[in-house]
């Protein structure tokens, strides 16, 4: 972000409500650590290497196969595979 110009037009202010306290006013990077109070430029990413369509196609395929199996699996009817609750 550009830095806002210190001398520009404040927004003028409502008249305080009799017995209340004005609302705080927004400073702009007051509550940042010193490290990232400067607006310096991100970082590169390192490349990302994508995999093969079939690769990819391979790994989903053994995802959706366990998933299947596992559906498809029948348990006992007095089979807790959570262990014992009250």
């Amino acid at each position: 972000r550009a830095a806002v110009p210190e001398g520009r037009p404040q927004q003028p202010r409502r008249p305080e409500a009799p017995g209340r306290p004005p609302l705080p006013q927004r400073r702009r990077q007051q509550n940042l650590v010193p490290q990232l109070r400067e607006d310096k430029p991100a970082q590169e990413r390192e490349e990302v290497r994508l995999d093969s369509p079939e690769a990819a196609r391979s790994r989903l395929s053994a995802f959706q196969q366990g998933t299947r199996r596992a559906r498809d699996e029948e348990f006992p009817e007095n089979d807790d595979r959570y262990g014992e609750r009250e």
